[in-house]
């Protein structure tokens, strides 16, 4: 089971009993569909936090579309890691937040953005809050969202997050994130001026294999690693050490 970070900070949920309401939980059926995540009720705007390492590898219009006037305009960042790609829908991203940008656990990435308009709060749904962060959970290599109507099989790249966000839920108030940056001020922080395009400023990238920028047979397990494009320095202007050509003069200085 993954060990994620809870999302959100304690004080922020509207419920401290329980995770979610009966209507929140993943799978309850709906008008049309199935609930494809978990709904994390919060008092406002609240920020939304890393529960993993990992990569955006989407950012999409969630709700509020064509068709869907009964929602408010809201926003969507997908995150693939190593327990796969999460979603933390019905929000705003933070500005600077793009695909490609890398996230450590708890690094702010969004705010929580209003999905219903205050007439449409629901007292009689314990804890229910116009604001709220959907939370999903989906397999390695997805790079969009999915809807699960009545008549639809059930998506075979989707998975239940329920076991593993109840725990993180349950160990939420020993996690401090009040000293997370946001994107924009960790790479100010590191110094870099100018991205790497392959690791988006934070001088690791996710490789397919456990050999990494070494090259050859390795494990087929995705695996961080130094970026071997700005060699750890996250500036595209700013060159590390080569360790490609490191690791190619001691190879021949060798017998």
């Amino acid at each position: 089971m993954p060990q994620w970070t809870f999302p959100i900070k304690s004080e922020d949920l509207t419920n401290q009993e329980r995770l979610t309401s009966e209507y929140g939980v993943f799978g309850h059926k709906r008008s049309y569909y199935y609930h494809q995540g978990i709904d994390i009720y919060v008092t406002g705007k609240s920020r939304v936090f890393a529960a993993e390492d990992g990569i955006v590898v989407a950012i999409e219009d969630f709700t509020g579309g064509p068709g869907e006037e009964h929602w408010l305009y809201t926003q969507a960042v997908l995150v693939e890691g190593a327990s796969g790609v999460l979603n933390y829908g019905e929000v705003k991203p933070v500005r600077g937040l793009e695909v490609g940008s890398y996230l450590r656990r708890g690094m702010h990435l969004a705010n929580v953005s209003p999905v219903l308009p205050p007439e449409k709060a629901r007292p009689d749904i314990m804890g229910h809050s116009t604001h709220m962060l959907h939370f999903e959970w989906y397999e390695t290599g997805t790079r969009e969202s999915v809807r699960w109507n009545h008549e639809d099989p059930y998506p075979s790249n989707l998975k239940d997050p329920t076991v593993p966000l109840t725990s993180a839920w349950e160990l939420r108030n020993s996690v401090e994130l009040d000293k997370t940056l946001t994107v924009r001020e960790f790479l100010a922080w590191r110094g870099v001026v100018t991205p790497c395009p392959s690791c988006a400023g934070m001088g690791t990238m996710l490789y397919g294999s456990t050999s990494t920028w070494r090259g050859g047979l390795g494990g087929a397990a995705m695996t961080y690693d130094v970026c071997r494009v700005c060699w750890g320095t996250g500036d595209a202007n700013r060159k590390g050490t080569d360790l490609e050509k490191v690791t190619e003069l001691l190879e021949s200085t060798k017998g």
